[in-house]
């Protein structure tokens, strides 16, 4: 059996047959109308999770806890909101004008923490830098999502880990490398708000 014979082999079993998150990917990256040229990550802050503990003879003990994916996809739909909000003031309301975003939650099934990435196709009217400002605001207005990495070290560290959160231009491959944790049939973690 040569290399060809294998090839048609796996052919015909269905093995190279494309699956739903390759051509969900390849049409988020090259197919789609809209061009993605912005990415975002956020990370969201610890919440509170209060805990009775009358064995120590403490009354309450508070302690910090992980949002879970429920929690982290109304968020993150809030900081969209925020974003649009910002971006288009009264026409995001009153026409529903919006931008145009993928948002996928990343971190459910590995050993990461729960973070969310948007691919946003920034609007000709509007500059990367005032969209920086605009998110910026709308992460410090939302106050769910962590903006100072609090292991930053001055001395020690370069500026790009000083912020938790990460704004930068992007290209096509931003949209394959946001929806690498699907699976390949359902696509529970990839929203279009």
């Amino acid at each position: 059996m040569n290399l060809n014979d294998i090839r048609t082999r796996l052919t015909e079993s269905g093995a190279n047959a494309a699956n739903n998150k390759t051509t969900l990917r390849e049409w988020l990256a090259t197919g789609s109308a809209v061009n993605f040229n912005v990415g975002l990550t956020v990370m969201p802050r610890k919440v509170f999770y209060k805990v009775k503990s009358a064995r120590y003879g403490l009354k309450k003990n508070i302690i910090l806890r992980h949002l879970n994916k429920e929690e982290l996809e109304r968020a993150s739909l809030r900081l969209v909101a925020l974003i649009n909000t910002l971006v288009h003031k009264k026409a995001y309301k009153k026409y529903n004008k919006k931008l145009d975003i993928a948002m996928a939650i990343e971190g459910e099934r590995g050993l990461c923490d729960l973070h969310t990435h948007f691919a946003i196709a920034l609007p000709g009217q509007v500059q990367s830098n005032d969209f920086a400002r605009i998110v910026r605001q709308a992460l410090e207005m939302s106050g769910e999502f962590e903006i100072e990495n609090a292991n930053f070290k001055q001395d020690k560290d370069s500026l790009d880990k000083k912020y938790s959160y990460k704004l930068d231009l992007v290209d096509c491959g931003w949209a394959k490398y946001i929806t690498k944790d699907l699976d390949r049939k359902s696509f529970n973690s990839i929203y279009f708000p």
